[in-house]
């Protein structure tokens, strides 16, 4: 019982975490709500906004896949990894309530591993 409140304990701390802690971003990371924010359909356009590229042939974007929320309580985000042809060459971009959320310039490879990427243009 002990470890069981000392594991909450743990969790209830990450909550406060900022989107860029590791230990949130990663594909295991606790969360302990069922929500997910609705699927951006317009994904590709909101990067290239952000990117500020307009050509979408210079991007390599992977399909949205879904990761933890901002604390443990709150529904989960959406991110894309992308390729670009600048430094540094692959980003991820957290995609919540509609707009890019967060920046990760280095991403961990287990955030990109085995992404779907589509080449635009």
């Amino acid at each position: 019982m002990r470890s069981w409140v000392s594991a909450l304990g743990l969790v209830v701390a990450l909550g406060g975490c900022s989107p860029s802690n590791p230990l949130l971003l990663s594909p295991g990371a606790v969360s302990l709500s069922d929500e997910i924010e609705p699927f951006p359909v317009d994904y590709v356009l909101l990067v290239q906004e952000h990117l500020g590229i307009k050509r979408k042939r210079d991007l390599q974007i992977s399909r949205p896949r879904s990761m933890v929320g901002d604390g443990v309580m709150d529904p989960q985000r959406w991110y894309v990894c992308v390729r670009q042809p600048i430094d540094p060459a692959e980003v991820v971009l957290v995609i919540s309530g509609g707009k890019i959320d967060g920046t990760i310039r280095s991403p961990a490879p287990d955030l990109c591993n085995g992404g779907d990427y589509e080449t635009l243009g």
